[in-house]
């Protein structure tokens, strides 16, 4: 699949993951919806082409440039935990080839956990908690619909190159 095929594939997994958590909210408040939304759907899109942004590419290139003013923009902001993450969600697809381990089903799901985690862990830090024994279970489940559109993008992104191993096509599949 394309680049503009897994946009639109995200596109499509991006509005139906946000409207689920428009409907599972149950209640009327759409005060911070807006953005919620806007941050749900991005996710969800972002994750469905990054798999793919280990090849040499034109949306390589400008992934790389709006990542340098994110990390430019965070450090004048002094939001060091996000910089650290973005920095580690933006080097990850360039540690193996095309088709290494981010087009693997295990890693659609541990990396956004463990991305989900870090972020935690940062957050406690910053307000000097001891991580391990503290955990600020009301903001990670708060923060849970951004790791399960994580997921679905990613999986997304795999279902369209036929990598979920429900649905490999195995002269295109190589390990």
């Amino acid at each position: 699949m394309n680049f503009k095929g897994h946009i639109i594939g995200g596109c499509i997994s991006g509005t139906a993951i946000t409207a689920v958590k428009l409907l599972s909210d149950g209640s009327l408040d759409f005060s911070s919806f807006p953005q919620e939304a806007a941050l749900i759907f991005g996710i969800t899109v972002f994750f469905s082409i990054f798999p793919d942004l280990d090849t040499e590419s034109i949306p390589q290139r400008w992934f790389y440039r709006t990542v340098f003013l994110l990390l430019l923009y965070l450090g004048y902001k002094k939001h060091y935990g996000l910089a650290t993450l973005l920095a580690i969600v933006a080097i990850t697809p360039r540690t193996d080839h095309h088709r290494g381990w981010t087009h693997h089903y295990f890693s659609s799901v541990l990396i956004p956990l463990f991305l989900a985690g870090f972020y935690e862990y940062v957050l406690a830090k910053n307000q000097s908690h001891d991580w391990p024994f503290y955990c600020m279970y009301e903001h990670f489940i708060d923060r849970l619909w951004l790791v399960i559109a994580c997921i679905i993008g990613w999986n997304t992104h795999l279902l369209l190159d036929s990598q979920l191993f429900l649905f490999k096509n195995n002269k295109r599949y190589r390990p």
